[in-house]
């Protein structure tokens, strides 16, 4: 089940729209374990997606029922720069969030990966280093299911 931040949670309760909070994001996939929250550290991340040229991922117009899709262009991880392997989960993040310690003053939300199974459901869970991968589908869903 997707987690959310605190600081997410907070603002969407408050004062900011989910398509708000990110309008700089791009999704890492990392592998090793599933941090128990979304606002702890991530260990090793495998890919990062973003829209061409490291651009932030825009979303669709609008929400339906509560789902938000990703936008008609490409969300993929082109740059090569990362270690590659075997992706276990996650996170919906702003450009800015470093990731790096335990923190509640970023929006991030959290999901485990698979295939067949998971929040993110993959053909191959094995990203290769320095190989282009693309994530075809993207829905956000508020609450998560």
């Amino acid at each position: 089940m997707e987690k959310m931040s605190t600081y997410l949670v907070t603002k969407l309760m408050d004062t900011s729209s989910f398509k708000t909070l990110f309008a700089t994001a791009e999704i890492r996939i990392y592998s090793g374990a599933v941090p128990a929250t979304a606002d702890a550290a991530a260990g090793t991340v495998i890919a990062t997606v973003t829209e061409a040229g490291d651009a932030a991922l825009v979303w669709a117009a609008s929400a339906a029922a509560g789902v938000l899709a990703k936008g008609a262009a490409a969300w993929a991880d082109s740059s090569g720069s990362n270690a590659g392997g075997v992706a276990t989960y996650y996170r919906l993040v702003t450009k800015s969030d470093t990731d790096g310690a335990d923190t509640t003053t970023y929006p991030r939300v959290q999901g485990t990966v698979g295939v067949g199974s998971g929040d993110m459901n993959l053909g191959n869970a094995t990203l290769a280093a320095s190989t282009t991968f693309t994530l075809e589908v993207f829905t956000q869903t508020l609450p998560p299911n």
